[in-house]
């Protein structure tokens, strides 16, 4: 007898993969990652050893977010995810701040091209997150935001993220 409960799991594209603390979490959530993006080579090949432990799911790993076409992932994907890079944005900078690193726009880019339904993104600024709100406003998703912190969770250090869901 088949369970008719069972759900299709939940398909999350990340861009700016990382090493895939991202990605795991939405796995322990049940969620399926269809694709990655990420141009570090060191953190490519963690997420391929993950792989290939059992860690995580297969799924392809694109390599520069400035080369794909959205287009080309156009309902393929239920939720796009990204904590596009904060050099451009961070306090740590005290100020010498690395323009060429936000890579927001080119998020916005593929937000548009590959029409995602839900864009959910993280920074470590507000200020980051409200031009991220203010992009995906102007073309048509209802934003919400807030902040979360290691230390609401009881940890030793504060490390505040910011974090947005567009519909």
């Amino acid at each position: 007898m088949q369970n008719k409960n069972k759900r299709t799991p939940i398909k999350e594209f990340h861009l700016f993969a990382g090493i895939g603390g991202g990605i795991y979490g939405g796995e322990l959530l049940g969620h399926t990652c269809c694709a990655g993006v990420e141009i570090d080579e060191f953190c490519k090949k963690i997420l391929k050893q993950r792989q290939l432990d059992g860690w995580m799911n297969e799924f392809p790993i694109y390599g520069d977010i400035t080369q794909l076409n959205g287009r080309s992932f156009k309902g393929k994907f239920d939720i796009l995810c990204g904590g596009f890079p904060c050099q451009a944005f961070s306090y740590a900078a005290h100020g010498k701040n690395i323009e060429e690193k936000n890579l927001w726009p080119e998020m916005f880019r593929f937000v548009k091209q590959s029409d995602a339904p839900i864009v959910f993104g993280e920074n470590v600024i507000i200020e980051a997150i409200d031009i991220a709100k203010k992009d995906l406003e102007s073309i048509g998703y209802k934003v919400e935001r807030c902040r979360v912190a290691c230390m609401d969770i009881d940890a030793d250090h504060k490390r505040p993220r910011f974090w947005l869901l567009a519909v």
